[in-house]
């Protein structure tokens, strides 16, 4: 290589780098369950055969071609994400936000969450999760099997809903070993994204659970999954900025219309509820989309809540905006120094400053 052709390919690289890093973030890497999966379903788990899609009969029935190499539900009617398809999960929000993207790892994006997953428990058939779902510790140690973080990244961790939900169903209710369960779940969590930090992960964001909603049981239990978690996190010496879904969710109840909602949860959902005959009777964004035979929205721009279970477009663009506004006061030098190239779509004033 000649020295006008070397100075060439320097100055393209250092072009190349200048622009990878004029946003405040190079990456979005997320890990969790169907709080933040933005279509892992979309395609068959590796190497199953027959394909097997979320391992549940009655959503793969939807999910799967119909025929064999026929169409997927995601390639016919737009299906496979836990919201009121096709609106943005909140994560997508936060990465439209920042200028980059969410799209699931097993679709060649930085999004390892899956629908169903707990943080370290395997699903097994029967257990009324999906099977095909990978624990959330798990998916941070596939992520660090081949990545090695740079530092310039963002990182979203939630987690945690299903270890409550399995625990609550083992026990009947929240009881002390119920309890002790959901902090066994949140210390193993905390431990294994402090091993993400030490890989030189800078900025996470860790969610919390809502556990100023559902029964008694349900708050109770989330109630101790939070602490139990922020405490380990704290013990470990991790550095993080705790995402307080819990706080927004309550926020959107106590003053809807700031944030663009006009209907609340209230057993009022934005996707249809499936016919008995589908035997799909929870979690059914999973399969909503405004062509989808199984469900279909109304109202989802406007809505909170999509099903029983996840946020309808409405509610996850009020998340996705919250969660930029905690990086943004909570890592100020980052954006001072590589803006953000959108504004988000509820501005960061009409959130708790307390929060941050």
């Amino acid at each position: 290589m000649n020295i006008a052709r070397s100075i060439f390919v320097a100055a393209t690289l250092a072009s190349f780098a200048a622009t990878a890093t004029a946003k405040p973030f190079i990456n979005l890497w997320v890990f969790g369950d169907s709080t933040v999966d933005t279509g892992w379903y979309k395609v068959p788990k590796f190497g199953s055969n027959p394909p097997s899609f979320s391992g549940d009969a009655a959503f793969d029935a939807y999910l799967a071609p119909t025929s064999p190499h026929g169409r997927t539900g995601a390639e016919k009617w737009g299906i496979g994400k836990p919201t009121s398809s096709p609106g943005l999960m909140s994560v997508e929000v936060l990465a439209d936000i920042l200028g980059v993207t969410a799209f699931p790892q097993n679709q060649l994006g930085t999004n390892y969450a899956t629908s169903g997953a707990r943080n370290e428990q395997i699903n097994t058939v029967g257990s009324g999760f999906f099977p095909n779902a990978i624990p959330t510790q798990q998916q941070i140690e596939n992520y660090l099997k081949i990545i090695h973080p740079t530092g310039l990244a963002l990182y979203v961790v939630s987690s945690g809903g299903n270890d409550v939900a399995a625990a609550l169903d083992t026990y009947s209710g929240c009881t002390m070993a119920a309890q002790m369960d959901v902090q066994n779940a949140a210390m193993s969590l905390a431990d294994k994204i402090s091993s993400l930090q030490q890989h030189n992960a800078r900025y996470i964001i860790v969610a919390n659970l809502p556990e100023s909603f559902g029964n008694a049981d349900q708050m109770a239990c989330r109630q101790t999954y939070n602490t139990a978690l922020m405490a380990a996190l704290n013990s470990l010496g991790v550095s993080y900025a705790w995402g307080d879904v819990n706080g927004v969710r309550t926020k959107i109840q106590g003053s809807s219309s700031s944030f663009g909602i006009s209907i609340l949860y209230n057993s009022n959902p934005a996707c249809s509820v499936p016919a008995m005959s589908t035997n799909i009777t929870t979690a059914w964004a999973l399969v909503c989309s405004p062509t989808s035979p199984a469900s279909t929205p109304t109202n989802a721009a406007i809505s909170e809540f999509a099903d029983d279970e996840h946020w309808a477009t409405g509610g996850q663009r009020v998340l996705g905006s919250y969660y930029f506004c905690l990086a943004k006061n909570t890592w100020i030098t980052v954006f001072n120094a590589r803006p953000a190239p959108k504004l988000p779509p509820i501005t960061c004033n009409t959130f708790d400053p307390s929060w941050y």
